[in-house]
């Protein structure tokens, strides 16, 4: 079996890592001794991946949960998996630099990793807004990266409000988090909060009620993002051959979610709408208008009557060009089991040069604070040095110039 082990850091982290294993359980409910309307051998094959079995059909998740709140009572998770933390109160330096529990995830990371067949990587939920979702994670993806070189680790990152947000120093948190999402064998699910908002209030008509419809679409994106780890016979099965298929780029490792909930009376006219030039109003990400495509995929859940239809879309003769990739060349599968909870749905995943604008956002943001020397007594007080902040900017500024020159070059 190739597991993947799941770690939520920070109050967004495990918001939405409690909503993710909510779904992951809906989709298997023998669990709870319901029926499904999916075939058992379906389903039953790769549950291993993310769940771990105490006793016979008896699971829990395979998960690390880092949070201020010991929820030990939550019935997806053993009261093992729970590291309690302080805050680090919007401080990247106090999240990287004040924990005492860094060890202590680690060695738990290690049992789990010793209990595993065959480890294919480790998944992390996290925001880059708070100082632990930004701070600590960081430090905890540098112990991992140190324990486990050649791991990967795919994380679920929730980026803060592009425009300043309610926590004047979210620019500082992001830019001193880059390098460390930055390094080799990462992957990265990039998810923009106004982009969260922009979905519901256009798609679902109507006001979010903020983070609790926030954390139900996010989880929804990495519901259906897992689908193809989660059963057999898929396009990207594994987390090795998602990063393949999407990363031809090594340091080009930002991919934007794109969540579209389908109906089969109009099947062909969204599809129509989601893959077309220019910029979809599903994209979870900021990006570019004149955006060129380095890679994309997307899984079908919900679909398996419409198959031929999905097939017809794609690989029609037709030489259609969606932001410079042809439509031919977007991988996809159609997820033989249904979901739970949801209806008919696609998840795309787009490597992007778009993605330049995401970045430049929050470094122009970054520079503005930095330039008037903003809050920084804060994060020097905690053990940040200017160094930092000013590599951290570099290696954005260098990624962004990567995005441009390869947008050049196609």
């Amino acid at each position: 079996m190739r597991e993947i082990i799941h770690l939520q850091i920070g109050d967004c982290g495990n918001a939405i890592g409690k909503a993710h294993w909510s779904n992951i359980f809906l989709d298997y409910p023998f669990i709870n001794g319901k029926n499904s309307a999916n075939n058992f051998s379906i389903i039953q094959e790769k549950i291993g991946v993310y769940l771990e079995e105490k006793s016979n059909q008896n699971y829990t998740a395979r998960n690390i949960a880092v949070h201020t709140e010991n929820d030990s009572l939550n019935p997806y998770f053993s009261p093992d998996d729970f590291v309690k933390i302080e805050s680090a109160g919007n401080n990247w330096g106090k999240g990287y630099y004040g924990s005492e529990v860094d060890e202590y995830i680690i060695d738990l990371a290690k049992s789990k990793t010793e209990a595993c067949d065959s480890l294919q990587g480790f998944e992390i939920s996290h925001s880059l807004g708070g100082g632990s979702g930004s701070g600590l994670t960081s430090r905890v993806i540098e112990m991992l990266k140190d324990e486990f070189p050649e791991i990967l680790i795919c994380m679920h990152t929730i980026f803060p409000y592009s425009g300043m947000g309610d926590c004047l120093v979210e620019p500082y948190n992001v830019t001193l988090s880059f390098p460390y999402l930055h390094m080799p064998k990462n992957v990265i699910f990039a998810i923009q909060n106004e982009r969260l908002f922009n979905f519901i209030f256009h798609q679902k008509h109507r006001i979010p009620s903020f983070y609790a419809d926030f954390n139900h679409i996010a989880a929804a994106v990495l519901s259906g993002i897992t689908s193809s780890f989660r059963y057999s016979g898929t396009l990207n099965g594994d987390l090795q051959k998602l990063v393949s298929n999407l990363t031809p780029i090594e340091t080009m490792n930002f991919l934007i979610p794109e969540y579209t909930e389908l109906s089969s009376l109009w099947l062909h006219d969204t599809l129509s709408r989601i893959f077309r030039d220019g910029v979809s109003a599903n994209l979870l990400c900021n990006v570019d208008k004149n955006q060129k495509y380095i890679a994309a995929a997307c899984n079908f859940r919900g679909c398996e009557d419409y198959n031929k239809e999905i097939n017809s879309f794609f690989d029609s003769d037709t030489n259609e060009i969606i932001n410079n990739m042809p439509k031919k060349k977007i991988k996809y599968s159609v997820i033989e089991a249904n979901p739970n909870n949801f209806p008919m749905q696609a998840v795309s995943i787009i490597n992007s040069t778009g993605f330049r604008k995401t970045l430049m956002g929050y470094l122009e943001q970054y520079y503005a604070l930095k330039r008037r020397n903003a809050f920084l007594h804060h994060f020097y007080g905690e053990g940040v040095e200017d160094d930092d902040f000013t590599q951290s900017a570099n290696e954005m500024r260098d990624l962004i110039e990567t995005y441009e020159n390869v947008y050049n070059s196609l």
